[in-house]
């Protein structure tokens, strides 16, 4: 089942931010270089079911895996979700839903629209060649979490900067991946686009960060989804898709700022 660690002392007169990870399947441990973060404000990692260390038995689905979310989150208030790729289009369907009390949606490189969708197929169909194409094949006849684990480390290459891939790579190594995750909730993450009207609705302060190098959704078409969602727009230089990883001082900063700014609103 879904847990949170928080990621130092809490004080209940701050924010909470909740890192959730994208994928689906991947955990948080991404988010590991923003812990500075706990300086300003209760920081939580999110682990999805099947990421935690816990045995996963059953493929969930996508609704099944934002229920898990809602029930995790409950007992927390005044929250800030802060969601990569996968994780961010998780964020803004919680925002939407209203059940839980949230304050306020960080995205991070988060794909709404067919454009964006259509971007990273490109980008993975170009580079699916050879050996990465062959651990495609292997994922889709053996789904296991080992099997999603050497795939996503062979896409490697399209989602860090090249000066944080080394890095990237054995963090992944590192990371606990659930494929039922992935195999269960991937495919109805696409259908989300109309999430942004929504929000957009809502008249939240929301921020999107991009990355300038990123390589599976350039920062210009995750800036178009950003303005469908009302969202507040920064692009973080020297970074690709794992945007906090590749340069998480920038982004520390960025996220900082923006949760200090709303505070005077």
């Amino acid at each position: 089942m879904a847990k949170l660690e928080a990621r130092g002392p809490i004080d209940r007169t701050r924010e909470n931010v909740v890192m959730i990870p994208g994928g689906p399947g991947l955990g948080p441990l991404s988010f590991s270089l923003l812990d500075n973060l706990n300086k300003d404000f209760n920081v939580f990692f999110f682990y999805p079911s099947g990421t935690e260390g816990t045995l996963q038995k059953t493929i969930p689905t996508y609704n099944e895996l934002i229920l898990e979310m809602e029930e995790t989150l409950f007992p927390l208030k005044n929250l800030i979700l802060c969601g990569h790729s996968f994780g961010g289009i998780q964020a803004v369907e919680l925002a939407v839903r209203n059940k839980i009390d949230i304050k306020s949606v960080i995205c991070i490189s988060a794909p709404f629209s067919n454009e964006s969708f259509s971007a990273v197929e490109n980008a993975c169909e170009n580079f699916c060649t050879g050996t990465v194409k062959a651990l495609d094949e292997q994922f889709v006849k053996d789904p296991t979490d080992k099997n999603h684990k050497e795939r996503f480390i062979g896409y490697a290459p399209l989602y860090f900067h090249q000066a944080s891939l080394q890095k990237g790579i054995q963090m992944l190594r590192n990371e606990n991946m659930s494929a039922k995750n992935l195999v269960g909730a991937g495919g109805e993450g696409r259908n989300k686009f109309s999430l942004l009207e929504k929000l957009k609705s809502m008249q939240m302060e929301n921020y999107f960060l991009a990355g300038v190098d990123d390589q599976i959704l350039p920062w210009k078409i995750l800036k178009a989804d950003a303005n469908k969602g009302g969202f507040k727009f920064d692009v973080i230089s020297d970074a690709g898709h794992f945007v906090h990883f590749d340069n998480p001082n920038e982004t520390l900063n960025k996220i900082r700022e923006f949760i200090y700014s709303r505070r005077k609103l």
